[in-house]
């Protein structure tokens, strides 16, 4: 610990800084003593997070003020341990006035737009200032020119903080009697209690109805404004920002193109927007990768990109061939890397003081090295590495600009991307702007060359591409590029690569592939090029020296191959809802997505049941913190009773869900991994066909979602406290980690790193441990037939 403090004032609603290098990446420990025991707030700026008397908390690392947490302080001593991150600390204790409350700090609303009549979304903050859960309350929103909605809040955790979606509903007959002059919408809120008969209140704090009355800003469709959404990774509700065309509204101008501008790090979608001066016939959109410094245009943050890319089309029907993709600084990085990930969304990229990847730029995932466990655990962030999959942006223009004195993001990431370009790209500007630091005004963004290059170039449509080479490091972060597909791979996370060539005079498709185990083709587009006879009855396939025959009668829907034992056949009609593939593919980050809840157990002892409840909390505070987002948090208990239809089973079968804990203890954990070849229940754990222990153990561990093409489930817990415990500071929601479909370690892995390891690695394109690969200590031995009986 680089300093340890007794601050008695802290419990005074003093604000103490703390500012020391050693804070960049050690602890600050503050003594509080207190005459007696409450409930208090704590504003915490700088810290990772936070350990109130041992119970892990969220933080504010980026000191943006979204974070008042409620804790308990006991009377007599207390302890508050800070993660340090930045070299700088503040914090600050109030008392709340309420229980339950609404709170001011992270609110997301749109802007409503003149003379439309969609429905608006927002979400805000409701805070629980109790030791109790607390259910029942509501959200009652009204405005003039809406209806009256009313939304139904999820369970409120304990000492807890939650963003809550709702919707104003638009009254057609009532909207139409607003003045166009209104400059604001009146918006009001009531959080109301819930039933006296229905909700145990420990408090004789005040449960009146909590009003506030929020203004959101009325403009113009030609106008800058913002957009919300729900996103269906999380249910939350999202933003982007938009630059109308200059010549919106022109029924002569052409069908409009779009730009996606990505954001650097500390700024958001809006403020990014505000740099664009509007362009004839392009409306300009920035996502906003979930926060200002969010996920990095990785993980959820490339997720929200595509979401708001989606969306926008839709909205805007804009023409996909004209499609742009642009950001500065950190979004210069998310440029390069959407760009490599998805080169035929795009017709043309611009990166501005962009860096390449985590390795490339802040030396990440340096201790990894060439042993086996490394190469597995190098497979899990294999998607962050934009220079492997450089070859994907021969299918589109490329614009490069960078300041030659940028004392942020340095040059060499630029020089580094033009040498690797001038070995195979025709089509790429390089410049440098003499003199120019990281920053030097709207035009590092708004460079008019960059917008006359993305002018020159479209799409090419797919029917009319005759090659298609194509990296991607994992199906479910990217498999599509025009006609083909890439669904599994046989060395999961490991680049596949692909490269395709259609004969359509001969009818022909020749070529060659690399750790691809499976793939498609949509024939049907690939049908459409010009130069095909028109008496033809068969597709001829010439890939790795394997030659197959497709009659007409079986291209119709597209075809699948297979390749097995190195030889590649048709495999249409193979059980997607089991097999892995792009819709759910390898990584213990694919099951936070598809609107995941948590899943905390209440079947353990008390220090069980505790962790997994604090432990679910702490997620959802972290991820609520770096992604903008609600996430709902249940027991078991509650899981069961909500998610049953008449007969039993699942009503949302296509939602991913976290359990914790083990199979003894959370019930859920129990149904929903009943069929996994890896059990890990009170005191013991066994890999089916391989090995049993009893020894104490941590998992991290990715299933499919039985029922469901889409849905996972993720494990996070292990066979004793300890070993659950010890899963706390791993780092699940932070751009640049990855981690494989299974690992198995011993609760001293902080310590001992990867010498604590046991078993980890990837189940096979069938979920099976058999057709897995993995990396298994030499200490754990294979169990005969005899000894694979569970134990009692």
């Amino acid at each position: 610990m680089s300093e340890v403090s007794r601050l008695s004032a802290l419990a005074k609603a003093t604000k103490p800084r703390f500012s020391d290098r050693e804070l960049g990446r050690g602890w600050l420990a503050v003594e509080i003593i207190r005459d007696s025991a409450g409930i208090w707030l704590l504003d915490i700026r700088g810290a990772a997070n936070v350990r109130v008397n041992g119970t892990p908390r969220g933080g504010d690392v980026y000191s943006n003020g979204s974070t008042e947490i409620p804790i308990p302080l006991e009377a007599g001593k207390n302890w508050l341990i800070f993660s340090g991150a930045r070299g700088r600390i503040s914090a600050q204790l109030t008392q709340p006035t309420k229980d339950v409350f609404i709170s001011p700090r992270d609110s997301t609303y749109p802007h409503v737009i003149r003379g439309e009549r969609e429905n608006l979304w927002g979400a805000l903050m409701v805070t629980n200032a109790t030791s109790q859960p607390q259910t029942g309350y509501r959200l009652q929103v009204s405005a003039p020119g809406m209806k009256t909605t009313i939304t139904n809040l999820p369970t409120l955790l304990p000492l807890s903080t939650s963003k809550t979606p709702f919707q104003l509903q638009v009254d057609p007959t009532e909207i139409a009697k607003l003045s166009d002059n209104i400059a604001q919408l009146p918006v009001q809120i009531e959080l109301l209690p819930p039933p006296a008969t229905t909700q145990p209140h420990s408090s004789t704090q005040s449960v009146e109805p909590e009003r506030q009355t929020v203004q959101w800003e009325v403009r113009n469709a030609n106008q800058p404004h913002i957009r919300t959404f729900v996103s269906q990774i999380d249910n939350s509700v999202q933003y982007y920002a938009v630059v109308p065309p200059a010549n919106f509204g022109n029924a002569n101008a052409r069908t409009p193109g779009l730009v996606l501008a990505l954001h650097g790090a500390g700024v958001e979608g809006s403020g990014h927007a505000a740099t664009y001066a509007p362009k004839p016939d392009l409306f300009i959109v920035a996502p906003t990768n979930r926060r200002a410094f969010g996920f990095d245009w990785e993980d959820w943050g490339r997720w929200d990109a595509l979401e708001v890319l989606d969306h926008a089309e839709a909205r805007f029907h804009t023409d996909a061939r004209r499609t742009y993709l642009t950001g500065h600084s950190m979004g210069g990085h998310g440029t390069w890397h959407l760009g490599t990930l998805f080169p035929d969304r795009f017709a043309a990229i611009g990166p501005s003081a962009g860096w390449i990847s985590f390795s490339t730029y802040a030396g990440g995932n340096i201790n990894l090295g060439d042993d086996p466990l490394s190469q597995i655990m190098k497979r899990a962030i294999g998607t962050s590495d934009t220079l492997a999959r450089a070859g994907n942006l021969k299918q589109q223009g490329v614009y490069i600009l960078h300041g030659d004195r940028d004392d942020n993001v340095p040059v060499t990431q630029a020089r580094t991307m033009r040498q690797a370009l001038s070995e195979f790209h025709p089509d790429f500007v390089y410049k440098e702007q003499p003199g120019a630091g990281h920053w030097w005004g709207n035009a590092c963004c708004d460079w008019p060359p960059l917008f006359r290059f993305f002018d020159d170039h479209q799409l090419m449509p797919n029917d009319q591409v005759r090659s298609v080479k194509f990296i991607t490091p994992n199906p479910a972060a990217s498999a599509r590029c025009h006609w083909l597909t890439v669904i599994a791979q046989e060395a999961m996370g490991a680049n596949s690569q692909v490269d395709l060539t259609f004969d359509p005079t001969n009818v022909t498709l020749r070529g060659t592939t690399d750790n691809v185990n499976r793939l498609a083709i949509d024939t049907a587009t690939l049908m459409q090029a010009e130069g095909i006879a028109a008496a033809a009855t068969e597709l001829k396939i010439e890939i790795d020296g394997n030659e197959l025959s497709i009659a007409a009668d079986d291209w119709a829907g597209g075809v699948e191959l297979k390749r097995t034992d190195g030889t590649w056949n048709a495999a249409n009609g193979q059980d997607g809802t089991v097999e892995k593939g792009p819709q759910r593919g390898s990584g213990f980050k694919e099951a936070f997505r598809h609107r995941f809840i948590l899943v905390y157990g209440s079947q353990g002892n008390e220090g069980e049941n505790r962790w997994m409840m604090e432990r679910a909390r702490f997620d959802a505070e972290t991820y609520r913190y770096r992604g903008n987002a609600s996430v709902e948090v249940v027991s078991d208990r509650e899981w069961l009773a909500q998610n049953a239809d008449g007969n039993g089973e699942p009503v949302e079968r296509d939602r991913s869900v976290v359990v914790y804990g083990n199979a003894t203890i959370n019930h859920v954990w129990a149904a929903l991994l009943a069929e996994s070849p890896v059990k890990v229940s009170r005191g013991s754990w066994l890999v089916t066909g391989r090995v049993e222990r009893g020894d104490s153990q941590a998992v991290l561990m990715l299933r499919p979602r039985a029922g469901s093409a889409i849905a996972s489930v993720a494990a996070i817990g292990g066979t004793d406290l300890l070993a659950m415990q010890s899963t706390d500071r791993i780092p699940i929601f932070s751009a640049g980690t990855g981690f494989p479909d299974l690992m198995l370690v011993g609760p001293d892995f902080l310590d001992r790193g990867y010498e604590a390891v046991q078993m980890a690695g990837y189940f096979g394109n069938d979920w099976r441990v058999e057709s897995g690969q993995w990396y298994e200590a030499a200490t754990v031995p294979s169990q005969s037939e005899s000894d694979r009986e569970p134990k009692p």
